[in-house]
């Protein structure tokens, strides 16, 4: 009897047949896995809306935990209330003060990179200060500033300034251990684009600072307590 190509035994499957079967393969894989993760997010919305409805209280609140149908009916409220002027309010704080943090921490970081005396006068409190995290500059923003919108800018501030201190104040040291010359060319011919190179991979001070300006909302809430 006869034999096709494809069954004879070592006959070779065309190149578009295997092409397709591992498209085909890639297609189910990724369907599948789309499928379980939105599974897992309305299981968590279910379980959420359910225990809200409940006002379920063993161990973990859930009585002042608004449900996910009314959050999502106070989002619908929120943007049909002209959400653009809160947006523009809470974007031009958080460039305020990331502008304000890189300026003063960049000039910072050149002058104790780059001078032992202002390492030693301005160095040590920057250092005692610099592992306190953001959120534990609330009660004393509270206490320092009675503006909100100032002590809103002043997290921060301090959300941008510790990071590009620290990075351009290495950039400078790192540069100065390694070449003898005049301060003025080094400034211009080396440490500039060594400190544009530091500060520019800017995405974990510019990330800090939007997290910081929304510690600072949570300042305002307490403040309003």
């Amino acid at each position: 009897m006869a034999m096709t190509t494809l069954s004879k035994p070592g006959a070779s499957v065309p190149p578009i047949f295997i092409r397709r079967f591992r498209f085909s393969q890639r297609w189910s894989r990724h369907i599948g896995s789309l499928l379980r993760r939105a599974a897992s997010l309305i299981f968590f919305l279910c379980l959420w809306q359910f225990l809200s409805t409940i006002k379920f209280n063993f161990f973990i609140n859930f009585y002042f935990v608004p449900a996910p149908t009314e959050v999502y009916s106070a989002f619908v409220s929120f943007i049909g209330s002209s959400p653009w002027i809160h947006f523009q309010s809470s974007i031009a704080r958080v460039i305020g003060g990331f502008f304000a943090g890189s300026v003063l921490g960049i000039v910072l970081g050149l002058l104790i990179g780059s001078s032992h005396l202002v390492e030693e006068v301005l160095a040590t409190p920057l250092e005692l200060l610099r592992p306190i995290p953001a959120v534990a500059w609330i009660p004393m923003a509270i206490l320092m500033f009675p503006d909100s919108e100032i002590g809103m800018f002043y997290i921060t501030f301090v959300g941008a300034f510790y990071p590009i201190l620290v990075s351009t104040q290495k950039a400078v040291e790192s540069s100065l251990s390694d070449l003898l010359m005049i301060r003025v060319a080094v400034l211009r011919s080396f440490l500039l684009p060594v400190i544009q190179g530091y500060n520019f991979t800017i995405f974990t001070p510019r990330d800090q600072c939007w997290s910081c300006y929304w510690d600072g909302k949570c300042m305002v809430l307490l403040g309003n307590c």
